[in-house]
């Protein structure tokens, strides 16, 4: 996996501030979103699904998390055993299920 540079973790962290501040359902959001998820797909983040519990993952769109992965760790972040990863959620889906990429910061 690749990791980001600086300048595009920066970028990053701007662009889901400003998603926070938008309305719940609005256009602009959705749209907002639809191309920073296009931009985190060509810098190679993984897209998996998973249950916000409120401890490890944030379960509202456009929150992210910042982790610290330990070796050894298998499923969906195993590609990124031993590596400090950036978590955001990009969707919401029934009950407590939601949509997230993960990339290396």
């Amino acid at each position: 996996m690749k990791q980001i540079t600086e300048g595009e973790r920066k970028k990053l962290i701007k662009e889901l501030g400003k998603i926070g501040k938008l309305p719940k359902r609005s256009s602009k959001k959705t749209k907002v979103m639809a191309e920073l998820v296009a931009w985190m797909d060509k810098l190679g983040f993984l897209k998996f699904r998973a249950y916000a519990d409120g401890v490890m993952y944030k379960g509202a769109v456009g929150e992210y998390t910042k982790l610290n992965i330990k070796n050894g760790k298998r499923g969906y972040l195993g590609d990124f055993a031993g590596r400090r990863v950036i978590v955001i959620c990009i969707g919401s889906g029934s009950y407590f299920s939601r949509n997230y990429m993960v990339g290396a910061i």
